[in-house]
């Protein structure tokens, strides 16, 4: 395994915990544009799952309608699945609790290298889960929803998949932390020019 390909597939990891936590940690409503929203949470290394915990996950993860979904328009658009991964991010909150949140991370690819992941979440303790497709820094913005903290939930998440639309990123922005840098580079990558003013304003 390449360092390269390593860290993209913690980032993605990392990302996926932050939505979840996100969606399972902070309310509903999103942050007042203007307003800062805070994320004092912090994510942990991440722990490769093994044997039977990796197989029941990579299952769970596989059966689940929204993975689904995702693996059947890739497979139309010419993707075929390379890799698939399973790990454990522990995810502390600003109270000081912790929360292991468990991630399958499916990796595809076309026939000129181009690629792509899946990667679904699951909170352990409220049982939980999310997904998102698209580029390893936008599983790292999953992570930070999941871990929560920013309190976009209700615009960012919709049916347990993260959707990087308009009012999301407009939120996302209006919170103008560090922490969130994954997640302006995931919206900057998906065409948002604010987004990508944030990057460089904030994260640069």
């Amino acid at each position: 395994m390449t360092l390269n390909s390593k860290a993209k597939r913690i980032s993605g990891l990392v990302m996926t915990t932050l939505i979840i936590g996100m969606v399972l940690t902070m309310p509903v409503l999103a942050c007042p544009p203007g307003t800062s929203c805070g994320n004092d949470s912090s994510v942990g290394k991440p722990v490769e799952l093994t044997n039977e915990d990796k197989d029941k996950l990579i299952k769970t993860a596989q059966e689940n309608d929204q993975v689904k979904k995702y693996r059947e328009e890739l497979e139309k658009e010419g993707f075929k699945q390379k890799n698939i991964e399973a790990y454990t991010l522990p995810v502390t909150l600003k109270d000081g609790s912790v929360t292991d949140i468990q991630v399958v991370t499916l990796q595809f690819e076309s026939s000129n290298y181009e690629t792509k992941e899946i990667s679904y979440a699951y909170n352990t303790k409220t049982d939980e889960t999310l997904v998102v497709t698209g580029a390893w820094s936008c599983a790292e913005c999953l992570a930070i929803i999941v871990g929560g903290g920013i309190g976009c939930t209700g615009v960012c998440v919709s049916s347990g998949v993260l959707t990087m639309g308009a009012t999301c990123v407009a939120c996302i922005v209006a919170a103008a932390t560090i922490a969130l840098c994954p997640c302006y580079d995931c919206a900057c990558a998906a065409g948002y020019s604010t987004a990508c003013n944030s990057y460089n304003n904030i994260c640069r």
